[in-house]
C-alpha cells in the first residue's frame, strides 16, 4: 500500500514512511501535481471532503481526527496497515528506503558517543540520513503501542 498524504497531513506522512510505507508528502508542491502521484496506484490521504469531491478522486481516504496521535490510529486500523514488518525501512524525511551502512563509513558523521554505543547503521542513500537504534527508536514503539491498545 502506497500513500499521498496533502499539506494537512506532515506528521502522519513521517510516520506512516517509520512504519516502512511508500508516502509522498511534497507541502510546497500545487495540490495539481500532488495528484499525479495518484497514478501510482496510491491512497491520497486527508482531511479534506471538499478537495477528494471537486478533483474527483477515487483512491482516498478522509482522516478525520485533528490529533496526530489519533490519525494514525485511525489509519492503521481503518485501512488495516502492518506496523511490524516494514517497520524503520524508510527515510522519515525524504521517504528512500534506507540501506545498512558500516560504521567506518560514517564514523566522522555521528556523535562520538553515539558511535562508542552502536555498532549497526542504516543511511538513507538519496538525502544522507543517518539512522541507528538509540532511544528515539524507544519512544518510536512506545507511541505505536499506545496507539494499538
Amino acid at each position: 500500500m502506497k500513500f499521498v498524504a496533502d499539506t494537512m497531513l506532515g506528521k502522519l506522512a513521517k510516520w506512516l514512511r517509520l512504519l516502512g510505507y511508500d508516502t509522498i508528502y511534497e507541502p510546497n508542491l500545487p495540490l495539481k501535481e500532488l495528484l499525479k502521484f495518484l497514478e501510482e496506484d496510491r491512497i491520497f490521504l486527508t482531511r479534506s471532503r471538499r478537495i477528494v469531491e471537486e478533483n474527483n478522486i477515487k483512491n482516498f481516504y478522509i482522516v478525520k481526527s485533528e490529533r496526530f496521535k489519533e490519525q494514525l490510529s485511525e489509519v492503521i486500523k481503518n485501512l488495516n496497515l502492518d506496523t511490524q514488518t516494514n517497520l524503520f525501512s524508510r527515510c522519515s524525511i525524504c521517504n528512500t528506503e534506507i540501506v545498512e551502512v558500516p560504521k567506518s563509513s560514517i564514523i566522522d558523521l555521528i556523535p562520538e558517543e553515539t558511535a562508542k554505543s552502536f555498532d549497526e547503521f542504516y543511511q538513507c542513500p538519496k538525502c544522507g540520513k543517518i539512522y541507528w537504534n538509540g532511544s528515539h527508536t524507544a519512544r518510536i514503539l512506545k507511541t505505536l503501542n499506545e496507539i494499538k491498545k
